[in-house]
């Protein structure tokens, strides 16, 4: 029982904390990160003792890379402890907010059956009615190019609009469906 602690610890850490972090303040964000090698694992050890979990991980657990790609792209790389459960991250970018581009904050997630080298890759915004995330990005290349492309290719309105869209086409899931789908994703919705 406690391993599961654990885990949904390291999974609140990287899908609300962090991502709430970044969303506030992305360039403040990124650039505090980046002020000591094992800020990453200082701040999941701040926020394990904040929530009374245990931190069973050390600093090398953790890191943060800088990356730049086409387009003048430039963003974090945060890689965490191997994935326990699924929906739990490999790796997370987030970028460098430059002119009116909404945060990119991107999660490269364990699937259920599958290793990392095919991981569901989500893009994270903030929308009208709370958090709105695209899911099952197709890769086109490296992880980290298809993040920057996908970054760079529209903005938050087209995002809704695209999100109508699917809406209207969407049919609703049947009590069953849902149950299988919280069932294939190891019981966590994010």
């Amino acid at each position: 029982m406690m391993e599961r602690n654990i885990v949904s610890a390291l999974h609140r850490f990287e899908h609300r904390m962090l991502r709430s972090a970044y969303m506030d303040d992305p360039n403040r964000f990124n650039e505090r990160m980046l002020t000591n090698e094992k800020e990453l694992f200082l701040t999941y050890d701040e926020f394990c003792n904040h929530n009374g979990e245990s931190n069973p991980y050390q600093p090398k657990d953790f890191s943060v890379s800088r990356m730049y790609g086409e387009n003048g792209a430039e963003a974090l790389m945060f890689t965490f402890p191997k994935p326990e459960a699924p929906t739990d991250c490999y790796r997370i970018y987030t970028f460098f907010v430059k002119s009116e581009k909404v945060p990119g904050f991107f999660t490269i997630e364990h699937v259920r059956g599958k290793g990392p080298d095919e991981p569901f890759i989500c893009r994270w915004m903030m929308g009208q009615n709370g958090w709105t995330h695209i899911g099952g990005i197709e890769p086109e290349g490296d992880e980290f190019t298809t993040c920057a492309r996908f970054y760079q290719s529209f903005d938050f309105e087209e995002f809704m609009k695209m999100v109508e869209a699917a809406k209207s086409t969407a049919k609703k899931m049947t009590p069953a469906e849902m149950k299988e789908l919280f069932a294939a994703q190891g019981g966590c919705l994010t």
